[in-house]
């Protein structure tokens, strides 16, 4: 039994830590995905872009409020936890 229950927790720290490195992963390419979103929202600004400034305003300022609790949480919860990665799909899909 000793050696059944071994394997049991073996395996639960091996999809701890891949959930956690699954994790990241997302907060990374959620990281690079504002880059850009602020990146084309300075490009708006200095007027290379032809977007409403109001408009692009409206869906930015949301975007990152989104992002700054996320990354907040992300920092506070062990991202190991199964509710990390529903509240990192849920800032993903809402942005």
């Amino acid at each position: 039994m000793a050696e059944n229950e071994k394997k049991t927790d073996e395996i639960s720290v091996f999809i701890a830590d891949r959930e956690q490195m699954a994790n990241k992963y997302v907060m990374k390419c959620f990281s690079v995905s504002m880059l850009i979103y602020a990146a084309t929202f300075l490009l708006n600004v200095l007027g290379i872009f032809v977007v409403d400034r109001e408009v692009m305003k409206r869906g930015f300022i949301p975007c990152v409020v989104v992002y700054i609790i996320i990354y907040i949480f992300t920092e506070c919860v062990s991202l190991s936890n199964e509710k990390a990665k529903c509240f990192l799909l849920f800032g993903v899909i809402t942005v």
